[in-house]
């Protein structure tokens, strides 16, 4: 179950990609890999990405609303009642 709206963080930090590019094939990527993966192998063109939730469904729409309302952000979160996304260019769980 999805929350009807959707929070999104979208963060300016670390910059923004371009339609097309590594980093957008990597977050596709990351989106069949979740919960808690990452693609590529270029700096700057890295993509990590956590997620948690009670279904798979909540998560994979978190992943899609996060690319939409943070268009091309290379760090963005979306959180919802039942699940909570995060994707980043750097690794999200450093300290």
């Amino acid at each position: 179950l999805v929350a009807v709206q959707p929070w999104p963080i979208c963060r300016n930090t670390a910059g923004n990609y371009m339609a097309n590019s590594t980093y957008q094939s990597n977050l596709a990527r990351l989106a069949t890999s979740l919960p808690r993966l990452h693609a590529g192998a270029l700096p700057g063109d890295t993509a990590n990405a956590s997620a948690c939730g009670s279904c798979w469904s909540c998560v994979a729409t978190a992943f899609q609303d996060a690319q939409q309302l943070c268009a091309f952000h290379k760090d963005a979160a979306v959180y919802y009642d039942a699940c909570y996304l995060r994707f980043s260019n750097t690794d999200i769980l450093a300290a």
